[in-house]
This record gives C-alpha cells, structure tokens and sequence, in this order.
C-alpha cells in the first residue's frame, strides 16, 4: 500500500487543511502524527512510535516539517505537554524555570543532534523521505552563518541541515510573517491558511501533483479559515494514540 506518515507542529496538523493534508491526497492510505505546540523532541519520538506501531518499509513515504527549537516537550500525568515556543504565550513553564534552564545553543545542540540521528533512522530503514521546516534552522536569529555565536554547531551539523528543504517562512512567508495581507488587514498570521500550504507544497515538493478536485477543495477551506472557521475535520488521518 502506498502510505503516507507526517509529522510536526500546528503547521502540519491544525483546523484546516496543511501541507501534509494536500500531499496526502497522493496518498492510498495517510497518517498525520502532528501536534500543536509540538517541539522537535516531540516529532521525533512520534516518528519512533509510529515505526513501532505501522513497520514502515520501502514503500512507505515520511515527510517531517520540523519546527523551532526553543521548545519544551514532557509527557506528564499520561499526556503530553506540548505548549509551543517557551518564550513566548505558554502557562506551563513558569520565569524561574525558563531562566534557570532554557538555552538557546543547549536547544540548538539538542534538536540539530536530534534530525542528525532522524535522518540516519530514515536512511536504516529504507523509506522515502522528505524533511521540511517551519524556519530555517541553521541558527535562532536569522543571522548570518558566520556571524553566528553558533556557528560551530552548525558547521558541525552541516550535512543534515543540508537535507532540509526551505522553510515556509522564507519561501512562503519571505522572511516576514507580517508579510500576508489577510481579510485587508496586514497581520501576524500565526498559521498559514489552506491556500498558503498548497504554495508550500508546489514550491519544495513538486514530484506531488495538485489535482483541480484538491485546488477547489483548498479554497473552500481558504474562503472559511479567513473568516477564522475552526474544523475538526480530519480525525479520519490522526493516529489512535494510546501513549
């Protein structure tokens, strides 16, 4: 059977339609492990679940869409506390721990080690793959490589950054998320909506073709996210989780 695994944040599972949604059109049989607020720790130990669960072989496809590295994942209490950037809007973590303990490069050192070990699972096991980002992550700031105070973290991770196709934060987003005009309102669009994915996916995954019945599809979901619609439509391709 040809099947389809993805995995990562609010960026590949969410209300509406994703990248991973419109690729799994190309897809007899599709599974979409991703989570909101998931971190990069999260993803992959999703990927080692999924293999445990599904047996992937050679003629299962794996598409990872990893996320931003300043996050904090913990399964706690029989569930998982995946609530996005540290930094930022999140009630879990409170100042004393993130001062105590959140690092920027330790991150950095964590996630890059992390998709290193990724991408040497995924060659083991002999499936097709692609791995994709939310933002580059050659470094935290959008600076110059070189410029870097990390820059040895990234030179020594080089060749697994490498295999990491462009950001939808630089290809779609242009290096701005104020950059979309949504509703007649330059906004922060915290999540690309449907029609924005599909550029996503005709800009770094062209070997999956768009047929007119998927376009027409993500439009009526594009007219219903800008009116700020929520679904829950997708039940059919999450994963029955039991850890």
């Amino acid at each position: 059977m040809n099947r389809l695994f993805t995995f990562g944040c609010s960026f590949t599972e969410y209300f509406w339609p994703t990248w991973a949604d419109i690729a799994g059109q190309n897809f007899d049989y599709y599974q979409n492990w991703g989570r909101s607020g998931a971190g990069n720790q999260y993803i992959f130990n999703s990927l080692i679940e999924a293999n445990a669960r599904k047996q992937f072989t050679d003629k299962d496809t794996v598409i990872i869409m990893w996320t931003n590295v300043t996050r904090e994942d913990r399964y706690v209490n029989y569930e998982w506390k995946t609530v996005g950037n540290i930094y930022t809007v999140q009630t879990f973590y409170d100042k004393p721990f993130i001062k105590k303990y959140a690092d920027d490069r330790g991150y950095l050192i964590r996630d890059l080690a992390t998709i290193a070990a990724t991408i040497d699972l995924l060659d083991h096991w002999g499936v097709k793959y692609h791995l994709l980002s939310m933002v580059p992550l050659n470094n935290l700031d959008q600076s110059s490589v070189k410029s870097s105070p990390d820059s040895d973290v990234i030179e020594l991770y080089a060749s697994a950054i490498e295999k990491i196709k462009p950001s939808i934060y630089e290809t779609v987003f242009n290096f701005d998320w104020f950059s979309r005009n949504v509703n007649g309102i330059k906004e922060f669009n915290i999540h690309p909506i449907p029609s924005e994915h599909l550029e996503y996916v005709e800009k770094v995954l062209p070997e999956y073709p768009i047929s007119d019945a998927t376009r027409e599809w993500v439009k009526q979901f594009d007219r219903s996210a800008k009116r700020l619609d929520k679904f829950d439509f997708f039940d059919q391709h999450r994963p029955k989780r039991r850890l």
